[in-house]
């Protein structure tokens, strides 16, 4: 805009002139002006002239006071051997419309300049790195503390699914399982558990949704029911949660997702966190 502004600053002399030149009428001929007749003597026409013609300068009427009429349209004409329309030149209108000209040319170059960054600007704004792949994702566990809490979160270029293991920490390594299955299976059962989406991740984390020294349930999941307090209206991604299981000191759940998208896995300090991109494409 500010590019604009200073062209538009640039351009308004231009303008002005043409509309002086389109406004200023070409004088009619008088008496001091005119060309001489065969015989007549140029001097002697002057000096019989009053002193404001005879040097070729025309002033109007000082004593008429009256308002100035408005000039009238003419026809095409010859005036002091220049041809005229209106009441204008030929000079006078090649004058404006190359001022218009040049106006128009500078105000467009200067906007297309201006708008020219900003798709840069808005692709720098969604780049997204989306090289992790669909393959499954495995860690062999150092331990199996119980599962304390699951939740979401949405990010600029994907969604996200968090496990938080009680009293894990980083050195205290939590093992997981993640891949894409047509169906999802409970653990122990086998029993088919629906679960929307166009994909669906089986994800199995070794955290207990109890506590593996007392059996007191740390997490509140049930079989074949949408996970407690995740609400996923409005992801990009996601599209359902399941609670599968929780067998053989893990916990599975199946998350539905839009498509087969890449994915990531990986731990910081007691949590296990899944990264599903919302496209396959690094720009956006």
């Amino acid at each position: 805009m500010a590019a604009v502004a200073r062209a538009s600053a640039a351009v308004l002399p231009v303008v002005g002139l043409m509309c002086t030149s389109l406004v200023e009428p070409a004088l009619p001929p008088h008496p001091g002006n005119r060309p001489t007749r065969s015989g007549e003597n140029p001097r002697a026409t002057a000096r019989n002239a009053p002193a404001h013609v005879a040097f070729g300068t025309h002033f109007p009427d000082r004593d008429n006071l009256s308002p100035p009429r408005s000039v009238q349209p003419r026809e095409s004409s010859v005036i002091n051997g220049q041809r005229t329309i209106g009441g204008l030149t030929m000079r006078r209108w090649g004058t404006a419309l190359a001022a218009m000209a040049l106006a128009g040319g500078a105000l467009a170059a200067t906007a297309g300049t201006a708008g020219a960054v900003t798709p840069t600007a808005a692709k720098a704004a969604t780049t997204c790195e989306t090289g992790w792949g669909s393959g499954e994702k495995t860690a062999q566990p150092a331990g199996h503390a119980p599962l304390g809490n699951i939740r979401t979160g949405r990010h600029a270029c994907y969604d996200r699914i968090v496990f938080d293991v009680k009293g894990a920490t980083a050195a205290d390594r939590v093992g997981y399982r993640v891949g894409y299955v047509n169906t999802l299976y409970q653990d122990g059962s086998g029993e088919e558990i629906p679960v929307r989406g166009g994909a669906i991740l089986d994800i199995h984390v070794s955290a207990p949704s109890y506590d593996p020294g007392s059996g007191a349930e740390s997490y509140p999941g049930r079989a074949r029911k949408p996970l407690p307090g995740v609400d996923i209206s409005g992801y990009q991604t996601f599209r359902d949660t399941r609670f599968g299981a929780s067998f053989e000191g893990e916990t599975q759940v199946g998350l539905g997702v839009r498509a087969r998208l890449p994915f990531r896995v990986f731990q910081t300090d007691g949590h296990v966190v899944v990264d599903v991109a919302h496209s396959w494409n690094a720009v956006r």
